[in-house]
């Protein structure tokens, strides 16, 4: 199996905000392609730290485990726990996690709901990107408060 480690790396404008969180339970919206045969899957998947899978020899567990229906080959991804970041950076594209994949990679993600925002003065939100941009009102700061323009895209680390 080609083993790699794929980052989500997202982009955003945040309006006096200090930062975006990817929650330690949020299901994250992917579309897949096997790194055997290249074939695309059309349907959507998720994927969350909440549900594991025992792999084939039993040793370990991931977080997804399928086929390609093209090839047969297996497929599995693990959220690696340890990697999640939050997103500080306005602007530019930075790391919020991490997913160990065998035999498979992204070839898109879809935010939805799962995110939690902090105010520049601690004010917590829950954000539901789903929608595209979001907005809200901070009252510790009597300012609006939102997240524009978000872009996603994976790379490959070591």
């Amino acid at each position: 199996f080609t083993k790699m480690k794929q980052r989500l790396l997202l982009k955003a404008d945040l309006e006096h905000l200090v930062s975006l969180t990817v929650d330690r339970d949020t299901r994250f919206y992917i579309k897949l392609k096997c790194g055997n045969c290249g074939e695309e899957n059309e349907k959507t998947q998720y994927i969350t730290l909440e549900e594991s899978f025992p792999t084939q020899t039993g040793k370990s567990e991931v977080n997804y485990i399928a086929k390609c229906k093209a090839c047969k080959r297996d497929h599995s991804i693990e959220i690696l726990k340890d990697s999640f970041q939050p997103y500080t950076d306005s602007g530019k594209f930075q790391p919020v996690v991490t997913f160990e994949c065998r035999g498979v990679e992204f070839s898109s993600y879809e935010a939805r709901k799962g995110f939690t925002a902090e105010g520049e003065k601690g004010t917590k939100f829950e954000v539901d990107l789903g929608e595209g941009d979001w907005v809200d009102y901070d009252e510790k700061t009597s300012e609006s408060v939102g997240i524009y323009n978000l872009e996603s895209k994976f790379d490959v680390t070591k």
